[in-house]
């Protein structure tokens, strides 16, 4: 005997049932009939109101029984208990990376697809993540704007404006009180007066004895310089440089100076960054 099937009109899902066909409509229709007694808060399904009642009502009957906390959902349990036991049953097919919660595999799934579902209604520009969609949104509030007259460039911060506008009029107010030189803005004499201190290359090579004012430029020294004892006990090397790191994840981060890849991208200004800390670094110049 034959099983009768329900198929959904809009996208052609099947159903056993004239019930669940009923209630798989309300996704495309956007139905949401059953409504919160206390806050008003609509669902499509009847079911999801008792679990959402207990948000007002403070209760939590799902217990951890590794230590003392209650949850109002099962599903937060059984999520939570994964911390306790390191169960990561969500792998990725493509590197094998697994994860404790299906959503956080859907996020990663993204660095592989280069898939952008979240799309912005004003512009139209599309982002991996809701939460990057929602910063970008921001950026079409009305707010104030510094405009350049002498050049297209526009400003989010004063500040920033007028070191730009003084580097047009060739205004060099900060002046160092030791050696007279004058600079443009605050920070770039801050880092001029570190030359003055008793030890103004305070980083030494231990191999050359050669001396540098900044840990940074001792670092790339040491890698050009001296590739052998810069590689020490590193066991993950680049395949096209052959520069080494102790950690794999150091080594992913450095491959994108190959491949050009700057997946750390900024909402409002489209630049795009390598490492995490550079692009919240840059995002403190459109806030200042």
């Amino acid at each position: 005997m034959a099983t009768s099937q329900f198929e959904c009109a809009v996208c052609g899902n099947v159903f056993l049932q004239q019930h669940g066909l009923n209630q798989h409509m309300r996704i495309h229709t956007g139905e949401k009939p059953f409504k919160c007694p206390t806050c008003g808060k609509a669902f499509r399904q009847s079911g999801a109101i008792r679990p959402h009642v207990r948000i007002h009502t403070g209760e939590r009957p799902f217990h951890c029984n590794l230590c003392d906390r209650a949850f109002a959902l099962k599903g937060d349990l059984v999520r939570h208990v994964r911390i306790h036991t390191g169960e990561t049953p969500f792998e990725c097919a493509v590197c094998g990376r697994a994860f404790a919660v299906s959503g956080n595999l859907d996020k990663h799934m993204v660095t592989h697809t280069g898939e952008k579902r979240h799309r912005c209604e004003l512009c139209g520009r599309a982002f991996a993540h809701k939460h990057t969609l929602d910063a970008h949104c921001l950026t079409h509030r009305e707010r104030t704007l510094f405009h350049c007259d002498t050049c297209p460039r526009t400003f989010l911060s004063e500040r920033t404006y007028q070191n730009h506008v003084r580097y047009h009029r060739g205004e060099t107010p900060f002046g160092c009180d030791k050696c007279g030189r004058r600079f443009t803005e605050e920070r770039a004499l801050k880092r001029h007066a570190q030359t003055h201190t008793q030890t103004p290359k305070p980083f030494w090579c231990h191999l050359c004895r050669r001396p540098f004012a900044h840990k940074s430029s001792l670092v790339k020294h040491f890698s050009v310089q001296h590739p052998r004892n810069y590689q020490g006990n590193r066991e993950h090397q680049c395949t096209v440089c052959g520069k080494g790191f102790r950690r794999k994840s150091r080594l992913g981060i450095h491959k994108r100076k190959h491949t050009k890849n700057r997946p750390h991208q900024c909402v409002v200004c489209d630049r795009g960054f390598r490492r995490i800390r550079r692009l919240k670094e840059h995002l403190r110049s459109h806030a200042e």
